[in-house]
């Protein structure tokens, strides 16, 4: 496949124009949460929500086999709840059990590899669904209607609450115990900063893979970091990056047969911060 394909075939161009719709919006809230996690050295609970999303697309998987494809359709939906109860939970052992942060994560999420694998292999009798959760289906699909609404949906979700409490997010990731004293329910926002995690976690796992959508969740905050020293700054410039990085990933995915768009995303993401980093280090020696 060309470029010129990719713009000349009316199918091509539909799956291509459905996957850089749900890219961006991916990459926009990746990009708000990223910034966020990286700050607040959360990194890991992307990661864990991740792998806790594979877990989910393994009982969504059940059910489609259970209750018929319609159901499977909706399967971003009903991974939702799974994965906020999660990230719940994993603040919850965090603060009550006097877990690390790490330690809660590699508690909850590599249970739900493990339980997400068991599921794969034994319930629904198709280990080829493993790799395509993990990493992102190798062919090219045009994302469904169920798939895009729901994308919209919790961006639009993630986006409005970022919104709203930017001044609270802010002050919760630079100095919590200050938020604390100020009379502001740090308990509160770090949920909420956990939730819009999960959230943009789901809408990313199933188009780029439930393991690859925490790349695009560090990488574009730590390359943004790299040439901005300001909290707004640093979420504008992540916010192009990511998207600039998604739509290359997905363009290569298409030109490229048989690459997933979740490496070829991350790929990208991680070939701009080698790049940056490089360029930053230097400017620091002169």
């Amino acid at each position: 496949m060309n470029i010129i394909d990719i713009f000349t075939n009316p199918v091509i161009l539909s799956m291509f124009a459905g996957s850089v719709l749900i890219g961006l919006l991916i990459s926009v809230c990746a990009s708000l949460l990223g910034v966020t996690l990286v700050l607040k050295k959360y990194s890991m609970l992307g990661d864990g929500l991740a792998h806790i999303g594979f877990g989910s697309m393994a009982i969504a998987a059940v059910c489609e086999k259970l209750f018929g494809e319609k159901l499977g359709s909706y399967s971003l939906l009903i991974s939702v709840p799974i994965v906020i109860a999660a990230a719940v939970l994993i603040l919850k052992l965090d603060e009550k059990n006097g877990l690390k942060g790490d330690s809660a994560v590699a508690i909850v999420s590599t249970g739900a590899l493990a339980l997400g694998y068991v599921v794969f292999q034994y319930a629904t009798g198709n280990t080829t669904d493993v790799c395509s959760s993990m990493f992102g289906s190798a062919s090219l699909l045009t994302p469904s209607t169920a798939d895009i609404i729901t994308t919209v949906l919790l961006a639009a979700a993630v986006m409005t609450i970022f919104i709203l409490y930017y001044n609270r997010i802010f002050a919760v990731t630079f100095d919590e115990t200050f938020s604390k004293s100020s009379g502001i329910k740090t308990d509160r926002f770090k949920t909420v900063i956990a939730v819009l995690a999960a959230l943009t976690v789901v809408m990313g796992m199933k188009m780029l893979g439930a393991v690859m959508i925490s790349g695009l969740i560090v990488f574009p905050a730590l390359s943004a970091m790299r040439i901005c020293n300001t909290f707004k700054r640093v979420i504008v410039a992540a916010l192009i990056i990511s998207a600039s990085c998604t739509l290359i990933g997905i363009m290569l995915s298409f030109l490229i047969g048989g690459m997933p768009i979740g490496p070829s995303v991350v790929i990208v993401n991680l070939i701009l911060y080698l790049l940056l980093s490089v360029i930053s280090s230097r400017k620091n020696e002169n």
